[in-house]
């Protein structure tokens, strides 16, 4: 054994001390996710030049949803999974985005949400006025106020 070697029981023990630890973050950032309730989801789609895309300043697929923060954490940013399946059809259209807080989302806060889904996404191309189905969001990741990813 060299002088800078650890013995191998000691080597395993530091080992399973660092696996046991990060399990214990995994499951702590699993039940902060379980906090966080998504209610309340609705799309809507705005013709583009409609009255209602003037008054409100955008147009087309544009979602809406509750949030109830009853993590122990702040939220700066939510990352989500929306899911359209078209009524009467197999094929379903699913994208991730992401919604930031203007300013953020404490503990016990409650927020109504509506968003449009990004200009990088084909939500827009995908879903047309007048197609009829089921929207849904999935709750993937949130950021912290330090920029923290949980997942």
């Amino acid at each position: 054994m060299s002088l800078f070697s650890l013995p191998p029981a000691i080597i395993r023990q530091q080992k399973k001390l660092k696996q046991d630890s990060i399990t214990k973050v995994n499951e702590q950032n699993k039940e902060r996710l379980n906090n966080i309730v998504l209610s309340n989801v609705s799309y809507e789609i705005i013709p583009d030049g409609s009255r209602a895309a003037i008054v409100r300043g955008v147009s087309g697929f544009i979602f809406h949803f509750d949030i109830q923060n009853n993590s122990d954490i702040g939220i700066k940013k939510i990352y989500l999974e929306g899911t359209f399946k078209y009524e009467g059809r197999n094929y379903q259209y699913s994208d991730e985005m992401n919604y930031e807080f203007r300013k953020g989302l404490e503990p016990g806060e409650f927020e109504k949400v509506s968003a449009t889904p990004g200009i990088f996404t084909e939500w827009n191309e995908k879903i047309k006025r007048g197609d009829k189905g089921t929207f849904s969001l999935k709750l993937i990741k949130i950021e912290d106020y330090q920029e923290n990813i949980i997942e």
